[in-house]
């Protein structure tokens, strides 16, 4: 009802009947509490969105055009006024007009749709790009257009976390527009867009290579709600040009700032995991067109040097965190790798806080969350441990000055002389905890575990298949697992024994099979981590990824080594 009278009176004058229809429905969409009664849905995970008159205004009129600038509190905030000039803006609208034949939309007037692509995709040959492709409406008046960068998507992106992307219908990436082939003045114009982040902001996109770009429409009156893009698929850090559809409002966690055609601005660190941001509703017209590049971490380099293809390790997952200094062997030592957080509101939920501190550092050892009092105010202080030195110091760095439920917590290395003490003795590493590292510095792509098979043991040595029930009942497991990390050689053996001291609360009346399967399982967990062992990853400053053949120490284990780049 709502489109067909926005529709024939559009022409009215003094009413925009699109604007207040596309209002009111985006007003209703946001009324959780009174849609929660006739829609029940499951909204405790969702923070509550900062009130929008509660926010800082960040006036950009006041900043210099043409340059970069990041918020003083906003940690990786980042906003470029006049990135693009109009006649660019223009002629880059052009081009989206001409690539999406002109406006067309999938699955109206007769324009058709392209379907999901069939899981897993074909492996060759790899289908050729497409030319045109029309906006494909995704969620209420929004509609978006993905693009290839101009050296191509990155064959295992496109496999891995491009391919489940419900925001373009779960399409074959490989099929989408390439960037190199739009021409004329607005193909020039989205391309220094693509490059101009690692020009104009080195610090925080210098080497980070573009993964895709996203073209988006939206309708006057329509917004783009409280959310934090996706880890996996959303790019490490973001940048957005306004090309068309006059002034708007953003707001990036506690700040609220108004974009003209032609600024640019970008969320990378702090301002991209740790808060949530929105696009508020707009009047302009014509509708409001943006350009979204995704781009990779520092490190999401090819063997090559290049961005795409070749066989390194990142590339199975484009943007991992950097690695650092580290074994996946032992926990650290009593005050090692630790940050002190003070000035947090009581409010604040401690799983919210581990959850921040994860995503703003890495994997955590211990998190401790004490209260204070002075005077008749409260607050929350916290103690957090990290496994390496890069994870820690990124910690300090993204969350320092941070806004979280309402105040601003401070950050800062814990001093080892009055930190916790520490009797020299080595913690072994959990396998679970070693898991999750693996997957952390490596990505969850960048290593594999194969199991070789198990061996039973008994009184500490192997047995035949004709061994007594008795003796069997009493024996362990032997296992052996190969770890493999693709493209770096890394080869590694390990063997854990599963025995009597596994099977504690399982009870005496357990049944044989269920000691068996717990005498299997921690035979493996132990082959896993006695592997993990012997693989040191180390990150030096300067260098691409290079690989030491395995050669003795003087010690009793020989160690791999894996020499990460960071930028």
């Amino acid at each position: 009802m709502l489109q067909r009278v926005a529709r024939r009176g559009a022409d009215f004058v003094g009413c925009d009947f699109i604007y207040w229809k596309n209002r009111l429905i985006s007003l209703s969409l946001s009324q959780g509490t009174f849609l929660g009664e006739e829609f029940p849905s499951d909204l405790s995970g969702r923070p509550p969105p900062y009130p929008r008159d509660q926010c800082e205004r960040w006036d950009l009129s006041a900043l210099p055009r043409g340059c970069a600038t990041q918020h003083p509190r906003q940690r990786g905030l980042w906003v470029l006024p006049g990135a693009l000039s109009p006649e660019a803006c223009e002629a880059a609208a052009a081009a989206v007009d001409a690539l999406t034949g002109q406006n067309g939309v999938q699955g109206e007037d007769g324009v058709l749709m392209y379907p999901p692509a069939t899981q897993p995709l074909p492996l060759a040959p790899a289908p050729a790009a497409e030319r045109v492709w029309a906006w494909y409406a995704y969620g209420h008046a929004r509609h978006m257009v993905p693009l290839q960068p101009s050296r191509g998507v990155c064959e295992a992106f496109a496999r891995g976390p491009l391919a489940l992307l419900r925001s373009h219908n779960c399409t074959d990436a490989r099929t989408w527009p390439e960037l190199a082939n739009v021409g004329g003045g607005g193909g020039d114009a989205l391309r220094s867009l693509e490059a101009m982040p690692g020009e104009a902001m080195p610090a925080a996109f210098g080497g980070r290579p573009p993964l895709f770009i996203q073209l988006q429409s939206l309708e006057r009156g329509a917004v783009i709600g409280a959310h934090v893009d996706e880890h996996d698929v959303g790019g490490r850090a973001i940048a957005t040009t306004v090309i068309r559809g006059g002034v708007s409002e953003v707001r990036v966690g506690g700040v609220i700032f108004t974009l003209e055609v032609g600024d640019l601005y970008a969320l990378c660190g702090a301002a991209r995991d740790a808060v949530d941001h929105e696009v508020y509703a707009s009047n302009a017209k014509p509708n409001r067109i943006t350009v979204t590049i995704r781009y990779g971490s520092l490190s999401s380099r090819c063997s090559d040097g290049s961005t795409a293809g070749g066989a390194d390790l990142t590339e199975h997952d484009p943007y991992p965190y950097p690695a650092a200094a580290a074994t996946v062997k032992r926990r650290p030592a009593a005050g090692q790798f630790c940050v002190t957080l003070s000035g947090i509101s009581p409010n604040t939920d401690p799983a919210k806080l581990e959850r921040c501190l994860r995503e703003c550092g890495g994997p955590l050892e211990n998190l401790i969350v004490h209260e204070s009092h002075f005077g008749e105010s409260r607050a929350l202080n916290a103690t957090a441990q990290f496994f390496c030195e890069a994870d820690c110091e990124r910690c300090r760095s993204n969350c320092d000055g941070l806004l979280l439920s309402g105040r601003r917590i401070q950050v800062s290395r814990l001093n080892k002389s009055s930190g916790w003490s520490s009797n020299g003795a080595v913690l072994e590493l959990g396998f679970a905890k070693a898991i999750e590292l693996m997957n952390h510095f490596l990505g969850f792509n960048g290593w594999s575990s194969e199991l070789l098979g198990f061996e039973i043991v008994a009184n500490g040595s192997g047995t035949s298949a004709g061994t007594p029930a008795a003796v069997l009942a009493a024996a362990g497991y032997e296992a052996r697992v190969r770890i493999r990390v693709p493209g770096s050689g890394v080869d590694l053996i390990g063997t854990g024994v599963g025995d009597t001291g596994s099977v504690v609360g399982l009870g005496s009346g357990a049944a044989g099979f269920e000691v068996a399967a717990r005498r299997k399982k921690t035979a493996v967990s132990n082959a896993v981590k006695a592997a993990l062992a012997r693989l040191v990853l180390v990150l030096l400053p300067s260098g691409k990824w290079h690989r030491l053949p395995p050669h003795p120490l003087p010690c009793e284990q020989a160690y791999v080594k894996l020499y990460l780049q960071r930028s």
